[in-house]
C-alpha cells in the first residue's frame, strides 16, 4: 500500500485505469485488431499478450 493512500483510493485508481484501458480497446475496434506500431516487425494484437500467440 502506498504511504498516505487508503485501500479505497488505490482501488479507485485501478478502476479508473481499467476504464481507460477498456475505452482504448473499444476505440481500436476490439482486442483482436492489430496494433498500429509493430513490435520487432510484427503487428501484434492485444489478444496476443493474453493468449501467448
Amino acid at each position: 500500500m502506498p504511504a498516505g493512500r487508503t485501500a479505497a483510493e488505490v482501488l479507485a485508481g485501478y478502476r479508473t485505469e481499467i476504464e481507460a484501458s477498456d475505452a482504448a480497446i473499444r476505440a481500436a475496434d476490439g482486442p483482436d485488431r492489430p496494433l498500429a506500431n509493430p513490435v520487432q516487425g510484427t503487428h501484434h494484437t492485444l489478444l496476443d499478450g493474453v493468449t501467448g500467440r
